[in-house]
């Protein structure tokens, strides 16, 4: 099985299995490889026979059948990704069902790096670059919510950056619809489920981890701002021994400032980011629009600011964010593996609380149809 084969053995699959090396989906998506593992399903390379295109394929974990409303969750991923129409989301091809009833869904496959791996790797980033990929993001998330649609994940890691330097938002499995449906239908949400958070905990706002709070738009503009945060200075917003301090910090203390950390970072980008984590919803930006006037007015600001590596504090020559040079391409589908022990900002999808208040966050809770 070569490198695959872990991948595989961790999906509890075989070869010869219907999603082995060499088996097809669908009569017409040939495996070449595994690519990951995540908390709902594995990743494959595959080729479109044919049409000599190469896609990936996320298939829902077996033993997920048997959990309450997990298809449902998988396929509305599907479908929420799929309403979208920004080259900054995804796309989504086709999904369905192999003959064991275990749903597929076939994807972009995305060459290039996500940011917190990028960040793990090099460290804080310019400003311009950062600026340059947030813009892209917020175009994405803008039309999310133009349809109703909160992506409730936003973090480095489902910010992926491909060889042509294009951002794309992935991994809209934990989103939410506010609005009815176009059908007619109730909106998709979550059930309430006691002391069960799903997500990652650094990048949560403080409704999403308080009990029976609803959450909006401004819960995406909480999760943009960390994200920003994290890409500047290279650490998460928040940092704690354990969970429970961490849930404490979110709720109760105020953000520290990048430009502490970091002295070419104008005081203007604190501003912006704070505005954005602020633990009241009502004094963050009321729009992804409004945040986006912020940041264009950051990249006019860090435009006539010399390139600075935040590393060594060097100065270089300014350079367009687009014409920035790349970390060399890894090939990956929407899922990153989940072999990585909990450092805070990889915690899994699916989190305890230290106590039992109820949450409107479970991992299996059903969507309204």
């Amino acid at each position: 099985m070569g490198s695959c084969g872990a991948i595989w053995q961790t999906a509890g699959v075989t070869e010869n299995s219907e999603i082995g090396l060499g088996a097809t989906i669908a009569g017409k998506y040939l495996i070449e490889s595994g690519l990951g593992s995540g908390g709902m399903g594995t990743v494959l390379r595959a080729q479109a026979i044919g049409l000599h295109q190469t896609v990936a394929i996320k298939v829902m974990h077996r033993e997920l059948l048997d959990v309450e409303d997990a298809t449902k969750r998988f396929f509305y991923e599907g479908h929420a990704t799929s309403m979208l129409k920004s080259p900054h989301v995804l796309r989504i091809y086709e999904m369905g069902t192999l003959p064991s009833g275990t749903p597929f869904m076939v994807m972009e496959l995305l060459e290039g790096i996500d940011l917190g791996t990028m960040v793990a790797a090099r460290g804080p980033l310019p400003l311009e670059r950062v600026l340059h990929y947030l813009l892209q993001a917020t175009d994405a998330i803008a039309e999310a919510h133009e349809n109703g649609i909160i992506h409730r994940d936003i973090k480095p890691r489902n910010l992926f950056l491909n060889k042509d330097n294009v951002i794309k938002v992935v991994d809209f499995g934990l989103a939410k619809t506010l609005r009815p449906r176009s059908d007619g239908s109730a909106p998709v949400s979550a059930r309430t489920s006691p002391n069960v958070l799903l997500g990652s905990p650094n990048y949560m706002s403080p409704e999403q981890l308080m009990p029976n709070k609803s959450v909006d738009e401004r819960t995406d503009i909480y999760c943009l701002g960390a994200t920003m945060y994290q890409l500047l200075a290279g650490e998460p917003l928040f940092t704690a021994a354990n969970f429970p301090a961490l849930i404490k910090l979110i709720l109760t203390t105020e953000p520290p400032r990048v430009s502490n950390r970091r002295p070419d970072i104008p005081p203007i980008v604190d501003d912006v980011i704070e505005q954005c984590v602020r633990k009241n919803p009502d004094e963050r930006y009321r729009s992804i629009s409004a945040l986006q006037n912020s940041l264009l007015h950051l990249k006019s600001v860090a435009e006539r600011i010399p390139v600075v590596r935040p590393h060594t504090g060097a100065e270089g020559a300014t350079m367009p964010a687009d014409q920035l040079p790349m970390l060399p391409p890894v090939i990956t589908g929407a899922e990153q593996p989940t072999s990585r022990s909990w450092s805070g900002e990889d915690e899994p999808t699916q989190t305890s609380l230290p106590e039992a208040p109820e949450s409107d966050r479970d991992l299996t809770a059903p969507f309204k149809r």
